[in-house]
Parts: structure tokens; sequence; C-alpha cells
């Protein structure tokens, strides 16, 4: 059965493997996902050091591939450490903070449209780290602040917020996430409209892409694309993310091809035999891995091709034997006709 990542599985990783990793070495390094805990896996590991650094739980080091808490993320797994005093943040700048950071998501995530929990409380970094939470009376403002923002965006039609799909998803979480759509790129802030006019392109092609993947590759693209997304440069992210769609477009090219291809060798089969040859095909397609599957339909094609060659031979002798007896037939009344005249 699949794992199921949402919030409770998330703090069950950090609780019993990420925090205590922390609180003995007060970093990450390679050697968390070495980590050995009863019924969490490396994978595991990964998507909640992921969650950690999208939401500003933890951010990079002084070195590479060293990983420290943030202020946030002492919230969560306290250090004994000294820190510094915090400046209180201005109503009027909270509010154009988290607007910023709102805006900011779909820019981070390089998608539209989004989950409603990308944007959710402390699931987009920039921004909301500089409105410094330090209690849960900060958080549940802020929060209650990021929620009456969506609604005044939704009520200009800057953006639409639709319910999610239930599909491929737990029916026994607590919520399904909502769907949220940036529909006024012009309403952008001066400079995140400079980093949308970047990325554009790549968006673009993303959504070109999601609206003709075939519906069986949608999971294994989504787990693929938030395996880019640890601490990565915008340069590099938007070029890793590039890759990835180039990836699934040649996927998606070869099956269409290779449809095309499946196509023209069922016309070119005699008609009694193409019924047949579809069924063994689509069984091979679905009791085989891809490139297995297509080594075998292409064993399954020799045979239907020898079967076409084999029934076209009798077709042949049998209508070449009809066509003699027909001819002798004629031949032979011929005469009788000449004389009955």
């Amino acid at each position: 059965m699949a794992t199921v990542y949402n919030e409770d599985k998330f703090w069950e990783i950090a609780n019993n493997a990420i925090f205590p990793y922390l609180r003995k070495k007060s970093f990450l390094d390679g050697g968390v996902y070495e980590i050995d805990v009863p019924g969490i896996e490396q994978q595991d590991i990964e998507w909640a050091l992921n969650t950690m650094f999208e939401n500003s739980i933890i951010q990079e080091g002084s070195e590479e591939g060293i990983y420290i808490l943030t202020d946030i993320g002492k919230e969560f797994c306290p250090v004994q450490e000294e820190e510094a005093p915090v400046q209180p943040v201005e109503a009027g700048d909270e509010k154009e903070l988290v607007r910023n950071m709102i805006f900011g998501t779909f820019i981070f995530y390089r998608q539209n449209p989004i989950k409603s929990t990308s944007i959710d409380l402390m699931k987009y970094k920039r921004g909301y780290e500089a409105l410094n939470p330090k209690t849960k009376a900060d958080v549940r403002r802020i929060e209650e602040c990021i929620h009456q923002t969506m609604q005044e965006l939704k009520d200009s039609q800057i953006v639409s917020i639709e319910e999610g799909s239930k599909e491929n998803v737990d029916l026994n979480a607590p919520t399904i996430p909502d769907i949220v759509t940036l529909l006024d790129y012009e309403s952008l802030p001066p400079h995140l409209y400079q980093e949308y006019e970047v990325i554009k392109p790549i968006m673009e092609r993303e959504q070109e892409l999601l609206a003709g993947i075939n519906p069986k590759l949608v999971e294994s693209y989504e787990r693929d694309r938030k395996k880019i997304f640890m601490g990565k440069e915008t340069a590099v992210y938007n070029e890793k993310l590039t890759a990835l769609i180039d990836k699934y477009q040649a996927i998606m090219d070869r099956d269409e091809q290779e449809g095309h291809d499946e196509l023209e060798f069922i016309e070119s089969l005699p008609e009694e035999l193409r019924e047949e040859y579809k069924e063994k095909s689509v069984m091979l397609s679905r009791r085989n891995e891809h490139d297995q599957a297509q080594d075998k339909i292409q064993q399954l094609r020799d045979q239907y091709l020898e079967k076409a060659e084999e029934l076209r031979a009798a077709r042949e002798k049998k209508e070449h034997s009809l066509l003699f007896k027909t001819t002798h037939l004629f031949s032979k009344k011929k005469p009788q006709e000449t004389e009955s005249q």
C-alpha cells in the first residue's frame, strides 16, 4: 500500500527521526538519510526534509550539504542558544508581506494553479520568515491574515478558489486542498512580476504538458517534480524543471508515436485477426512495465504477421481454386450453348 503523505505523517517522521538527529548533532547532513527507525524509509525522510525546507523550518548552513534550523524551526525543535530580540512587524507591513507571500507562492512553485495548502501557514518561506512569528499567538494572527487576504483577492477576482479533486486523495485526510488559480498576473508586485517574466515560458510549457498528459503519468510527474525542490537556486531549479518537462514530453511523444504505430499495424492485419490481436496487446500492456511490454508486443506482432501471411496465402489459394473451377465450368458450357443455338 502506498504511503499517504499528509501532516500527521510529516510530524511522525520529524519527531521520530529528524528532530532527534538535530538535537544530537545540532545540524542536518547526509547522515540523516541513514536513520534507522521502524516504519520510516529513506524516501519518507527525503519528503519530510523537502517539506521542512519549503516551510522555512530548516535552511542552508554555511557549508554545502549542511542544513540548520530557522527561527521557525526552533519553535518545533528548541536548541540551547541565545536568540537576538526580534523587532515587531507593523500591522500594515504584515498585510503587505502576507500579500506578497501569497503572490510569491505561484512564482516559488512555478506552477499555476496550485493547492491552497501551498499558500497556507508556513508554506512559502520568503515572506513568512520576515513576519518573525515567535509565539502561538503570532502564528494564529498571521494565519488569520493569510485567510482574510485570500478572500479579498478572490472577491477582487485576482485569484479563483475551487474545490480540489478527490481523485488520488486519501479520503481519511482531514481536508482536501482547494485549487487556487492566479487570474491576473498584472497584479503581481513589480519585483515578483520580473521573476514571473523569467519563468513564464517554463510555466506555460508545464501547463501545456499537464493539459495533455496521460493520467497514469501524473502521479509520477508530481513525485519527480518534488525531488528537485530542496534548496535549489532559481537558475538551477529552472534548469532541472525544464529538463523534467522535456523528459515527460519525450515520454508522451513516444507513447503517441507508439499509438500511431499500433493503429497502423492493426489496420494492416486481415479483419478477422484485428480484435484478437488488440485484446492480447492490451493484456500485455497491463501486465508488464512499458519497455518489457513493448518487447512482448513486438513478439506478438511477429506472430500475427505470420498468421496474416498464412491467412492471405490460404485465401489466395482458395480464390485461385475457385477461379479455376469457375473458368473450367464456363469453358465446358460454351460448346453446348453453341449447339443448342
